[in-house]
């Protein structure tokens, strides 16, 4: 299925279990999807980057873009 609403897709470089391709595939034709690769991480970004994968859903969620995804 093709995202329909706004869309975080993060995933670790040195992941090897999802090949490039399942991402590129995951965010093909969502109309706003915003992927974020992490150099050095692996297959558990919360567990191996938590502070950053935080830094990056706050971001993401605080923004405002009319379609409501806007602080309070």
């Amino acid at each position: 299925p093709v995202p329909t609403l706004p869309t975080l897709l993060v995933a670790g470089l040195a992941d090897r279990s999802h090949a490039a391709t399942d991402w590129n595939r995951a965010s093909a034709g969502g109309r706003d999807v915003t992927r974020v690769l992490l150099e050095g991480v692996g297959h558990f970004p919360d567990l191996e980057a938590g502070e950053r994968l935080a830094e990056l859903l706050a971001e993401f969620l605080s923004v405002d873009d009319g379609g409501g995804r806007s602080d309070p």
